[in-house]
């Protein structure tokens, strides 16, 4: 069996160009990458570092942030394809899983990845490359599911903490706005 440690690598390659992006959305790739870090997200909170699994937690904390970044990639093609709008809004995985590891916060650079790609969820339009014949899909439609995935309280925590990074604290800020405009609507 091929594990996910060693095809993440390649996906980030893939996913490093439009072409490749779109060739891996269309293979069912945003659902293979929300699974995947759900069931690693999973697997993460379990693993007691008093075990001496230290190792293991941080190889296992690069594998979370891989995956992110993957996603994250994916979410440059929100705006230029309705398919893969649709993707990301397949049963409400991809948000869930994401707001599911900024929730978590196992560390910065994972938290830094996972947020842009909310943002870049939050903030895509519908308007350059409408549905042909399905419901529109957009930013209203994904911050919907971040404030039913609970992404409000998650925000509202990091809102708490001291980053280093100035686009968590960007990304925070607005993810903030975004979600307590669309919760008065």
């Amino acid at each position: 069996a091929v594990t996910v440690g060693t095809t993440v690598p390649a996906i980030m390659t893939l996913t490093s160009a439009t072409e490749g992006r779109q060739i891996f959305a269309a293979s069912g790739g945003i659902k293979y990458l929300s699974r995947q870090l759900r069931q690693r997200d999973k697997k993460q909170s379990t693993v007691s570092s008093s075990s001496g699994s230290e190792r293991k937690a941080n190889s296992s904390v690069q594998q979370l942030y891989e995956l992110a970044f993957c996603l994250w990639c994916l979410t440059y093609e929100l705006n230029n394809f309705a398919d893969v709008r649709a993707d990301f809004a397949k049963d409400g995985l991809p948000v869930m899983a994401l707001v599911e590891l900024v929730s978590s916060a196992p560390r910065e650079k994972v938290v830094r990845v996972a947020l842009a790609a909310l943002r870049n969820l939050a903030t895509c339009s519908a308007d350059i490359h409408p549905e042909p014949d399905m419901p529109r899909i957009d930013s209203k439609v994904f911050l919907g599911e971040m404030i039913a995935c609970g992404l409000m309280k998650a925000i509202g925590l990091l809102r708490d903490r001291q980053f280093t990074d100035p686009d968590i604290v960007d990304d925070v800020d607005m993810l903030h706005k975004l979600l307590a405009d669309n919760f008065k609507e």
